[in-house]
């Protein structure tokens, strides 16, 4: 294992990190190309695990499980091994062709698979193989095996939640490559939706477990941890989950049905009575995969896929409502820090929803000619007909978000990061320009009574960005004026973006005693001058 390890070209000088691709030196290609080189390493993982199977002593279990995962490991290198390692073709195929049979082997007698460890080491050990020869014109035997052990592996998801990861990846790379190998595309459109299917009704199953679980409202630090941590906990675990759902594009109008058929009954049931635990996280994480799933819009519109996506996009707008309104029905009485952490997680999930549909469907025009399938259901839906109208909604949502959950950083730091993104861009700056109603709330009234959270200490950070926003979009209408001299009507001018820190400023210097000074007003308002 160390000579496989082992950094031939120096450019891993540290010593540290998995290589994905080997540099073994041309003499060695004999010593690959003989099959007895794979065969010693698949056999002595086989020979290994029976052995574990038949130890009493748990000391030499041990020693034979880290047997397994080094003959495993070993496997790995041998797949990472440099595909220009190979000169002629023939002889790559035959390699690949060898590593496949002995991975099949091990899945057909299902030989170490009870043990997470190992299943998840043949997983890294197949997206290993399929990203360096790609494996998608792999035997047609081949095929159904890794199909089956795919749907049996996200279905046990709790048995080994890392190895999903690794398979649903060499699913996404087989789709990515579906295009430019031939005769692919048959068993590609044959599988993935299936797969898919699985996935999501996982991923449902994961919200619903989670919600049932007495420390579903508590914060991941303050949960128990038991069995298998919460992924809308960390965004980067949610979005690793759900980064293989663009492949579900492959096969759109499939999978719209099958979502449509999960999303409609939760979202009703979840309209019904917004304060359903179970029906908040599937709707969370139904909102995440719609996300990914808009976000992985790519080459060529097609009217079709952007009506799917319109589709998508209502029904998340429709969640939007429900849960702007059961936060405006608790009033502003209700501290947000206090607030179940189920309505955190949604509205992580709705910012990055917003930040794919910015995206994917902002262009500088009022509408594009590519997306007019898709403004023309929104329309129908909910009466937004153009981009400005949706971004519009978006940012109202934001001015939303900075008003009720002022008290609970992140969220306002998420909501602050957005509303600077979509300052950056010519096409966002362009669209941002006509949002008349949404920017005049922000500009005129940027004080601590409209924006509670700038009196908050912990919100510095996210204060100073938020008036670093403001100001660059005070900037743009200021120079995108074509006469200097002339001010329009809906142009906003400095003085009017200044006036209200003319107004605090003048309040603090009106002071007089020294109880004034020390009062929390004061304290308040000259923290969020500063």
């Amino acid at each position: 294992l160390k000579v496989l390890n082992f950094d031939f070209i120096g450019t891993n000088s540290d010593g540290t990190g998995d290589m994905q691709t080997i540099q073994i030196p041309s003499t060695w290609l004999p010593l690959f190309k003989e099959k007895t080189t794979l065969i010693v390493f698949f056999t002595a993982y086989k020979q290994v695990i029976t052995l574990l199977g038949v130890c009493g002593d748990m000391a030499k279990g041990g020693e034979f499980q880290r047997e397994a995962t080094t003959s495993l490991n070993c496997l790995i290198q041998c797949a990472s091994v440099r595909k220009a390692l190979f000169t002629e073709e023939p002889d790559q195929a035959e390699y690949v062709n060898n590593l496949l049979l002995g991975i099949q082997t091990i899945i057909q007698e299902g030989i170490g698979l009870s043990d997470p460890k190992n299943h998840l080491d043949l997983c890294r050990l197949i997206s290993r193989l399929n990203a360096n020869f790609n494996i998608s014109s792999a035997s047609t035997t081949w095929i159904p095996i890794f199909v089956d052990f795919t749907m049996k592996s996200i279905t046990a998801w709790r048995f080994s939640p890392n190895s999903v990861y690794y398979l649903l990846l060499v699913w996404n790379r087989m789709v990515t490559s579906a295009s430019y190998i031939k005769d692919t595309g048959s068993f590609i459109d044959q599988f993935v939706s299936r797969i898919i299917e699985v996935y999501t009704l996982s991923c449902l199953e994961i919200a619903n477990e989670q919600a049932l679980k007495n420390d579903f409202d508590k914060d991941a630090e303050e949960s128990s941890g038991d069995d298998f941590d919460n992924p809308l906990d960390n965004e980067d675990d949610i979005i690793q989950k759900v980064d293989p759902f663009p492949m579900g594009r492959h096969s759109y109008p499939k999978v719209f049905q099958f979502l449509v058929g999960q999303f409609d009954p939760i979202l009703l049931e979840f309209k019904t009575n917004p304060e359903n635990k179970p029906a908040l996280a599937k709707m969370t994480w139904l909102v995440w995969i719609v996300a990914a799933l808009v976000g992985g819009r790519m080459g060529t519109p097609s009217a079709e896929y952007d009506q799917i996506d319109a589709e998508l996009v209502v029904r998340v707008f429709q969640i939007q409502n429900i849960v702007d309104a059961r936060l405006q029905a608790g009033g502003e009485a209700e501290d947000p820090s206090r607030r179940a952490k189920g309505w955190r997680r949604i509205e992580f999930a709705l910012i990055y929803f917003f930040t794919q549909l910015k995206r994917m469907y902002s262009g500088g025009n009022d509408q594009s000619s590519e997306t007019s399938h898709f403004y023309k259901i929104l329309s129908n839906s909910l009466g937004y007909h153009n981009n400005i109208l949706v971004m519009n909604a978006v940012v109202m949502k934001l001015v939303a978000n900075l008003k009720n959950w002022y008290s609970v950083k992140k969220i306002i730091s998420k909501t602050v990061q957005f509303l600077n993104q979509l300052i950056i861009g010519y096409s966002s700056t362009k669209v941002l320009q006509k949002l008349m109603l949404s920017k005049q709330l922000l500009v005129h009234h940027h004080n601590p009574v409209a924006f509670p959270f700038l009196k908050e200490p912990k919100n510095q950070s996210s204060r100073t960005h938020f008036y670093e926003t403001l100001a660059k979009l005070v900037f743009i209408d200021i120079f995108s004026n074509n006469n200097p001299g002339e001010t329009s009507n809906n142009a906003i001018t400095w003085e009017q973006f200044m006036e209200p820190f003319a107004r605090d400023f003048m309040t603090l210097l009106s002071v007089n005693s020294v109880d004034q000074i020390q009062s929390k007003q004061f304290q308040h308002m000259f923290i969020c001058l500063m």
